[in-house]
């Protein structure tokens, strides 16, 4: 698979008359990230391009679009796990072959602390093909909860159930692992601060973090350079073929 720019923002680059095979996750990713830079789009027509704070009513563009923005990379690690996830269940015969996996979703099963008090008789939850729907409910849970996708939350989101540091393989051209999470790290940051700020509307209150153009295209090829990585890692990039 190949990129190119179009505008300011990378997008998925294919010959001709190809076909396309990619995850669900990417495409929907690639979809949320369209209407953002749509937002992007209305934003600059209404400004026409030109120097200069824009009006305040069209700040909520880009507020808009930067919300938008992650949530679709939210959504991407969600659902990159659980496919993953299911299809490393469904190849597995033993869980011995899932054997970290398998440890760590028991270990919680089994805390008192993080898990309702277990008796003898439940263990036979976990007997034949049950662990695997064990092991189902516990990425259900965890995914309830998951709201932050960070570098430290989806790093161990994914080390947890797919057993990949996935985070080691964020680097692409001059970009390195480690200016990829601070990135990611800080745009999450932003994120929250705009949706809480967002909430209040005393003129006492703090008022909200302006958020630049730039940070937004920015961190929407951010965002789409890091699926594509992860992707890489899980050796589930887009593959084309000629249909012939």
């Amino acid at each position: 698979m190949a990129k190119q720019k179009v505008g300011d923002f990378y997008v998925d680059s294919y010959p001709t008359g190809a076909v396309v095979t990619e995850t669900i996750a990417r495409t929907d990713f690639n979809a949320a990230r369209t209407h953002a830079i749509t937002l992007i789009n209305i934003h600059d027509e209404k400004t026409g391009g030109g120097k200069g704070r824009p009006p305040q009513e069209l700040e909520a563009l880009k507020r808009s679009a930067l919300i938008l923005a992650i949530t679709a990379w939210e959504s991407f690690v969600e659902d990159t796990v659980t496919f993953e996830l299911d299809k490393k269940l469904k190849g597995a015969s033993k869980a011995t072959e899932l054997q970290s996996i398998f440890n760590g979703v028991a270990a919680e099963w089994l805390d008192p602390e993080r898990s309702p008090k277990r008796h003898g008789p439940d263990l036979a939850k976990w007997t034949g093909e049950e662990w695997k729907v064990r092991v189902r409910e516990s990425l259900a849970l965890t995914l309830e909860t998951f709201h932050t996708p960070n570098t430290e939350n989806t790093n161990r989101l994914f080390k947890r159930y797919l057993g990949i540091q996935i985070q080691d393989s964020w680097s692409w051209n001059a970009m390195s692992a480690a200016n990829a999470q601070k990135k990611l790290d800080d745009l999450i940051k932003l994120r929250g601060r705009v949706v809480h700020r967002g909430k209040t509307l005393h003129p006492a209150s703090a008022k909200l973090p302006d958020v630049k153009r730039n940070t937004v295209v920015d961190a929407l090829n951010l965002l789409y350079s890091l699926v594509s990585v992860t992707e890489s890692a899980l050796n589930v990039a887009p593959s084309v073929g000629t249909g012939a």
